[in-house]
């Protein structure tokens, strides 16, 4: 569970980086741009404390050398997530982004479903 914590502080450490840009250029008229600061920041601080959350359930609940069935990694995951994204950003430039992004969901969900199905696998036969 640590390095999901150390996922979601890095991302976390990114945004506040890309606000404290933002800040830098405040005089550019700041009340019509307080949106965009704030909300960056915002979720700078959900990151973070969600990090700071699993890092402390993670070194409480799991100790060291038990069994455990959840992938530290998932490539299926990461690749839902960038389709979801892509689905997002296609609402907006047309129907050629929205069927890529919807191509990437599908493929991202295959991958999940597959991990699924190898995990309850390895739960049958009774292996770590």
């Amino acid at each position: 569970m640590k390095r999901a914590a150390i996922v979601f502080a890095a991302w976390g450490a990114w945004l506040g980086a890309w606000t404290a840009v933002q800040l830098l250029f405040l005089h550019a008229t700041f009340p019509e741009r307080t949106i965009q600061w704030v909300m960056l920041g915002g979720a700078a601080a959900a990151a973070l404390l969600t990090g700071a959350a699993i890092w402390r359930v993670g070194v409480r609940r799991s100790p060291r050398g038990a069994a455990q069935l959840i992938a530290n990694e998932s490539a299926a995951s990461a690749v839902l997530a960038v389709g979801l994204g892509i689905l997002l950003v296609g609402a907006s430039f047309g129907l050629f982004l929205l069927l890529i992004g919807a191509g990437v969901t599908v493929a991202g969900l295959g991958g999940l479903i597959r991990e699924e199905r190898a995990r309850r696998r390895l739960a049958r036969r009774g292996a770590p």
